[in-house]
């Protein structure tokens, strides 16, 4: 009976260390995306409560953004999971795409892409993100000389995207997700 249970044991291991082995690996954060490539306004009539950060704001605009980073970063996992900033905002992934490396976010706020910031700050559950965790983020994200996406960069996101979209409600915003997610992903995974 003891060899039966060593031989369970030893291929319950081997899985293990299988999987963990293809299991790419984060990179270390701060980082900013490889590229914006699309980002769209967007506005509902009936406002939402969002849920991706502590003090969960009722948000009635913001912004639809398609980003590509390295695709370790969109590899489903079952942990926290480096928070995605945009300005002093939680941004919420409204679709993630490995291995195409093509994220799919909202910001519920209407930052000036220009200006602001994006980027990935340290893995945590992103409703536990309150306004000391995300200036503490935004310390460390200039330390490491995240700035602002270049202007070029925003600027063809911004025609991709194209003019402010009004919609009635945050479910409103899912079918767009996919589109998109299908657009610039190729897949729905």
């Amino acid at each position: 009976m003891r060899s039966r249970t060593l031989c369970g044991f030893a291929i319950a291991l081997a899985l293990s260390l299988e999987v963990a082995a293809a299991t790419p690996v984060l990179p270390e954060t701060p980082f900013a995306p490889i590229d914006l490539l699309y980002a769209r306004p967007f506005t509902l009539t009936e406002p939402m409560e969002y849920r991706w950060s502590a003090d969960r704001p009722m948000v009635t605009s913001g912004w639809i953004l398609v980003l590509e980073v390295d695709p370790a970063v969109a590899y489903p996992r079952q942990t926290a999971l480096p928070v995605l900033y945009a300005g002093d905002q939680v941004a919420r992934y409204a679709m993630k795409g490995y291995p195409s490396g093509r994220i799919v976010a909202l910001v519920p706020s209407r930052i000036d892409l220009h200006e602001a910031p994006v980027w990935f700050g340290t893995p945590m559950l992103p409703e536990q993100v309150d306004r000391s965790v995300i200036t503490a983020e935004q310390a460390l994200a200039a330390q490491a000389g995240i700035g602002p996406l270049p202007a070029a960069m925003v600027d063809a996101a911004l025609s991709a995207g194209g003019g402010e979209l009004v919609l009635q409600s945050s479910l409103d915003l899912e079918p767009l997700a996919r589109e998109l997610h299908l657009q610039y992903a190729g897949s729905l995974e």
